[in-house]
């Protein structure tokens, strides 16, 4: 019995599926989203101008920047909206990417002002991630099936060594 709607067996999905939808990840590097590509839009318009056929979409997305360590997989049902977000979002509820990679910088501070978004150190700390982030790239991919995302994010995140900012360990 498929699960969510899922056209394709599990052993098709990992042998045939996922194999493509990486290569293309990593082709989309050769013409990657960047901040430009969004710092003047709202976030309807980035969706109306980057999408497929004027729409947002479902798909995997990896931002990476040019250090060890600076990488990060994320999935959406939206993804321009998604990846907007990361680029303006003002606070970790928005945004948690941004949240890791503040939290990963050494002697961060902005856990321990989870609670109070408006504390100068949380601000500071990041906004100073966000602004690290408008210098990274952004390969995406459509994908319409959501087991085979789900696949994909995390086959992603090891073929593109996305720790420590990504985990999947169980909350």
């Amino acid at each position: 019995m498929p699960i969510d709607k899922c056209p394709s067996e599990f052993t098709v999905i990992c042998r045939e599926q996922i194999p493509v939808l990486l290569r293309r990840l990593e082709e989309s590097f050769s013409s990657p989203w960047t901040w430009d590509d969004f710092q003047e839009l709202s976030k309807e318009a980035a969706q109306k101008k980057l999408g497929k056929n004027q729409q947002d979409y479902q798909g995997c997305y990896v931002f990476r920047g040019d250090q060890v360590g600076e990488t990060y997989i994320g999935i959406s049902r939206n993804v321009i909206g998604r990846i907007w977000t990361h680029f303006k979002g003002p606070t970790h509820q928005q945004t948690s990417f941004v949240y890791k990679v503040a939290r990963h910088e050494p002697d961060s501070q902005i856990q321990h002002h989870r609670q109070d978004t408006d504390h100068r150190t949380y601000r500071r700390e990041f906004n100073s991630a966000q602004q690290k982030i408008r210098g990274w790239k952004v390969a995406h991919v459509p994908v319409d099936d959501v087991v085979t995302l789900y696949l994909l994010e995390v086959a992603a995140a090891m073929r593109f060594d996305a720790h420590p900012l990504n985990s999947f360990l169980p909350h």
